[in-house]
């Protein structure tokens, strides 16, 4: 059996104060969020549906806030802070419990609309990144804003081929 590699940083504390940037992809990176129109994205119903229940995180957890985040057709990209002075008496979550509340309540209600109660719909994983200064702060943000309208050329979008969208 191959041994998985660890993602996360050896001894690093993530319930610890700082602002993470995240992508959680769709099972099988499957475009069932929305579609990219004219370089902005749409979303469909799930599509808000995982939309509804990040902005979740921050009204459910005294201690989270959110920046920037855009919902792609098969993936999300987002910035998220703890806040730890803002957790009045209560234990703060690491950075991968928040995550796994996010894909637990969303992908229940998902499964609802969907009839398929039990099945996984985000990717096992989670890509993070620990943002340290104002400068990859600034270029993250930059990078997320304009996510969709480089969607063409995105290393998410499957159905790119030297720069154009194949349409069957």
């Amino acid at each position: 059996m191959k041994k998985r590699k660890a993602l996360r940083m050896k001894g690093f504390d993530y319930s610890s104060n700082g602002i993470y940037f995240i992508t959680i992809s769709v099972k099988g990176n499957q475009s069932l969020l929305g579609e990219v129109v004219d370089g902005a994205m749409v979303l469909n119903d799930i599509g808000l549906i995982a939309q509804k229940w990040w902005k979740w995180l921050e009204s459910h957890y005294e201690y989270v806030y959110l920046h920037d985040f855009v919902v792609m057709p098969n993936h999300f990209h987002g910035m998220l802070q703890i806040k730890r002075d803002l957790a009045i008496d209560i234990k703060v979550k690491t950075l991968g419990s928040l995550i796994g509340a996010f894909k637990t309540v969303s992908t229940k209600e998902i499964n609802q609309l969907n009839d398929s109660l039990g099945e996984r719909f985000w990717h096992r994983n989670y890509y993070e990144y620990v943002i340290r200064n104002e400068k990859a702060y600034k270029n993250i943000s930059k990078y997320i804003k304009r996510n969709p309208e480089n969607w063409k050329k995105d290393k998410y979008n499957r159905n790119k081929n030297q720069g154009f969208i194949i349409i069957s």
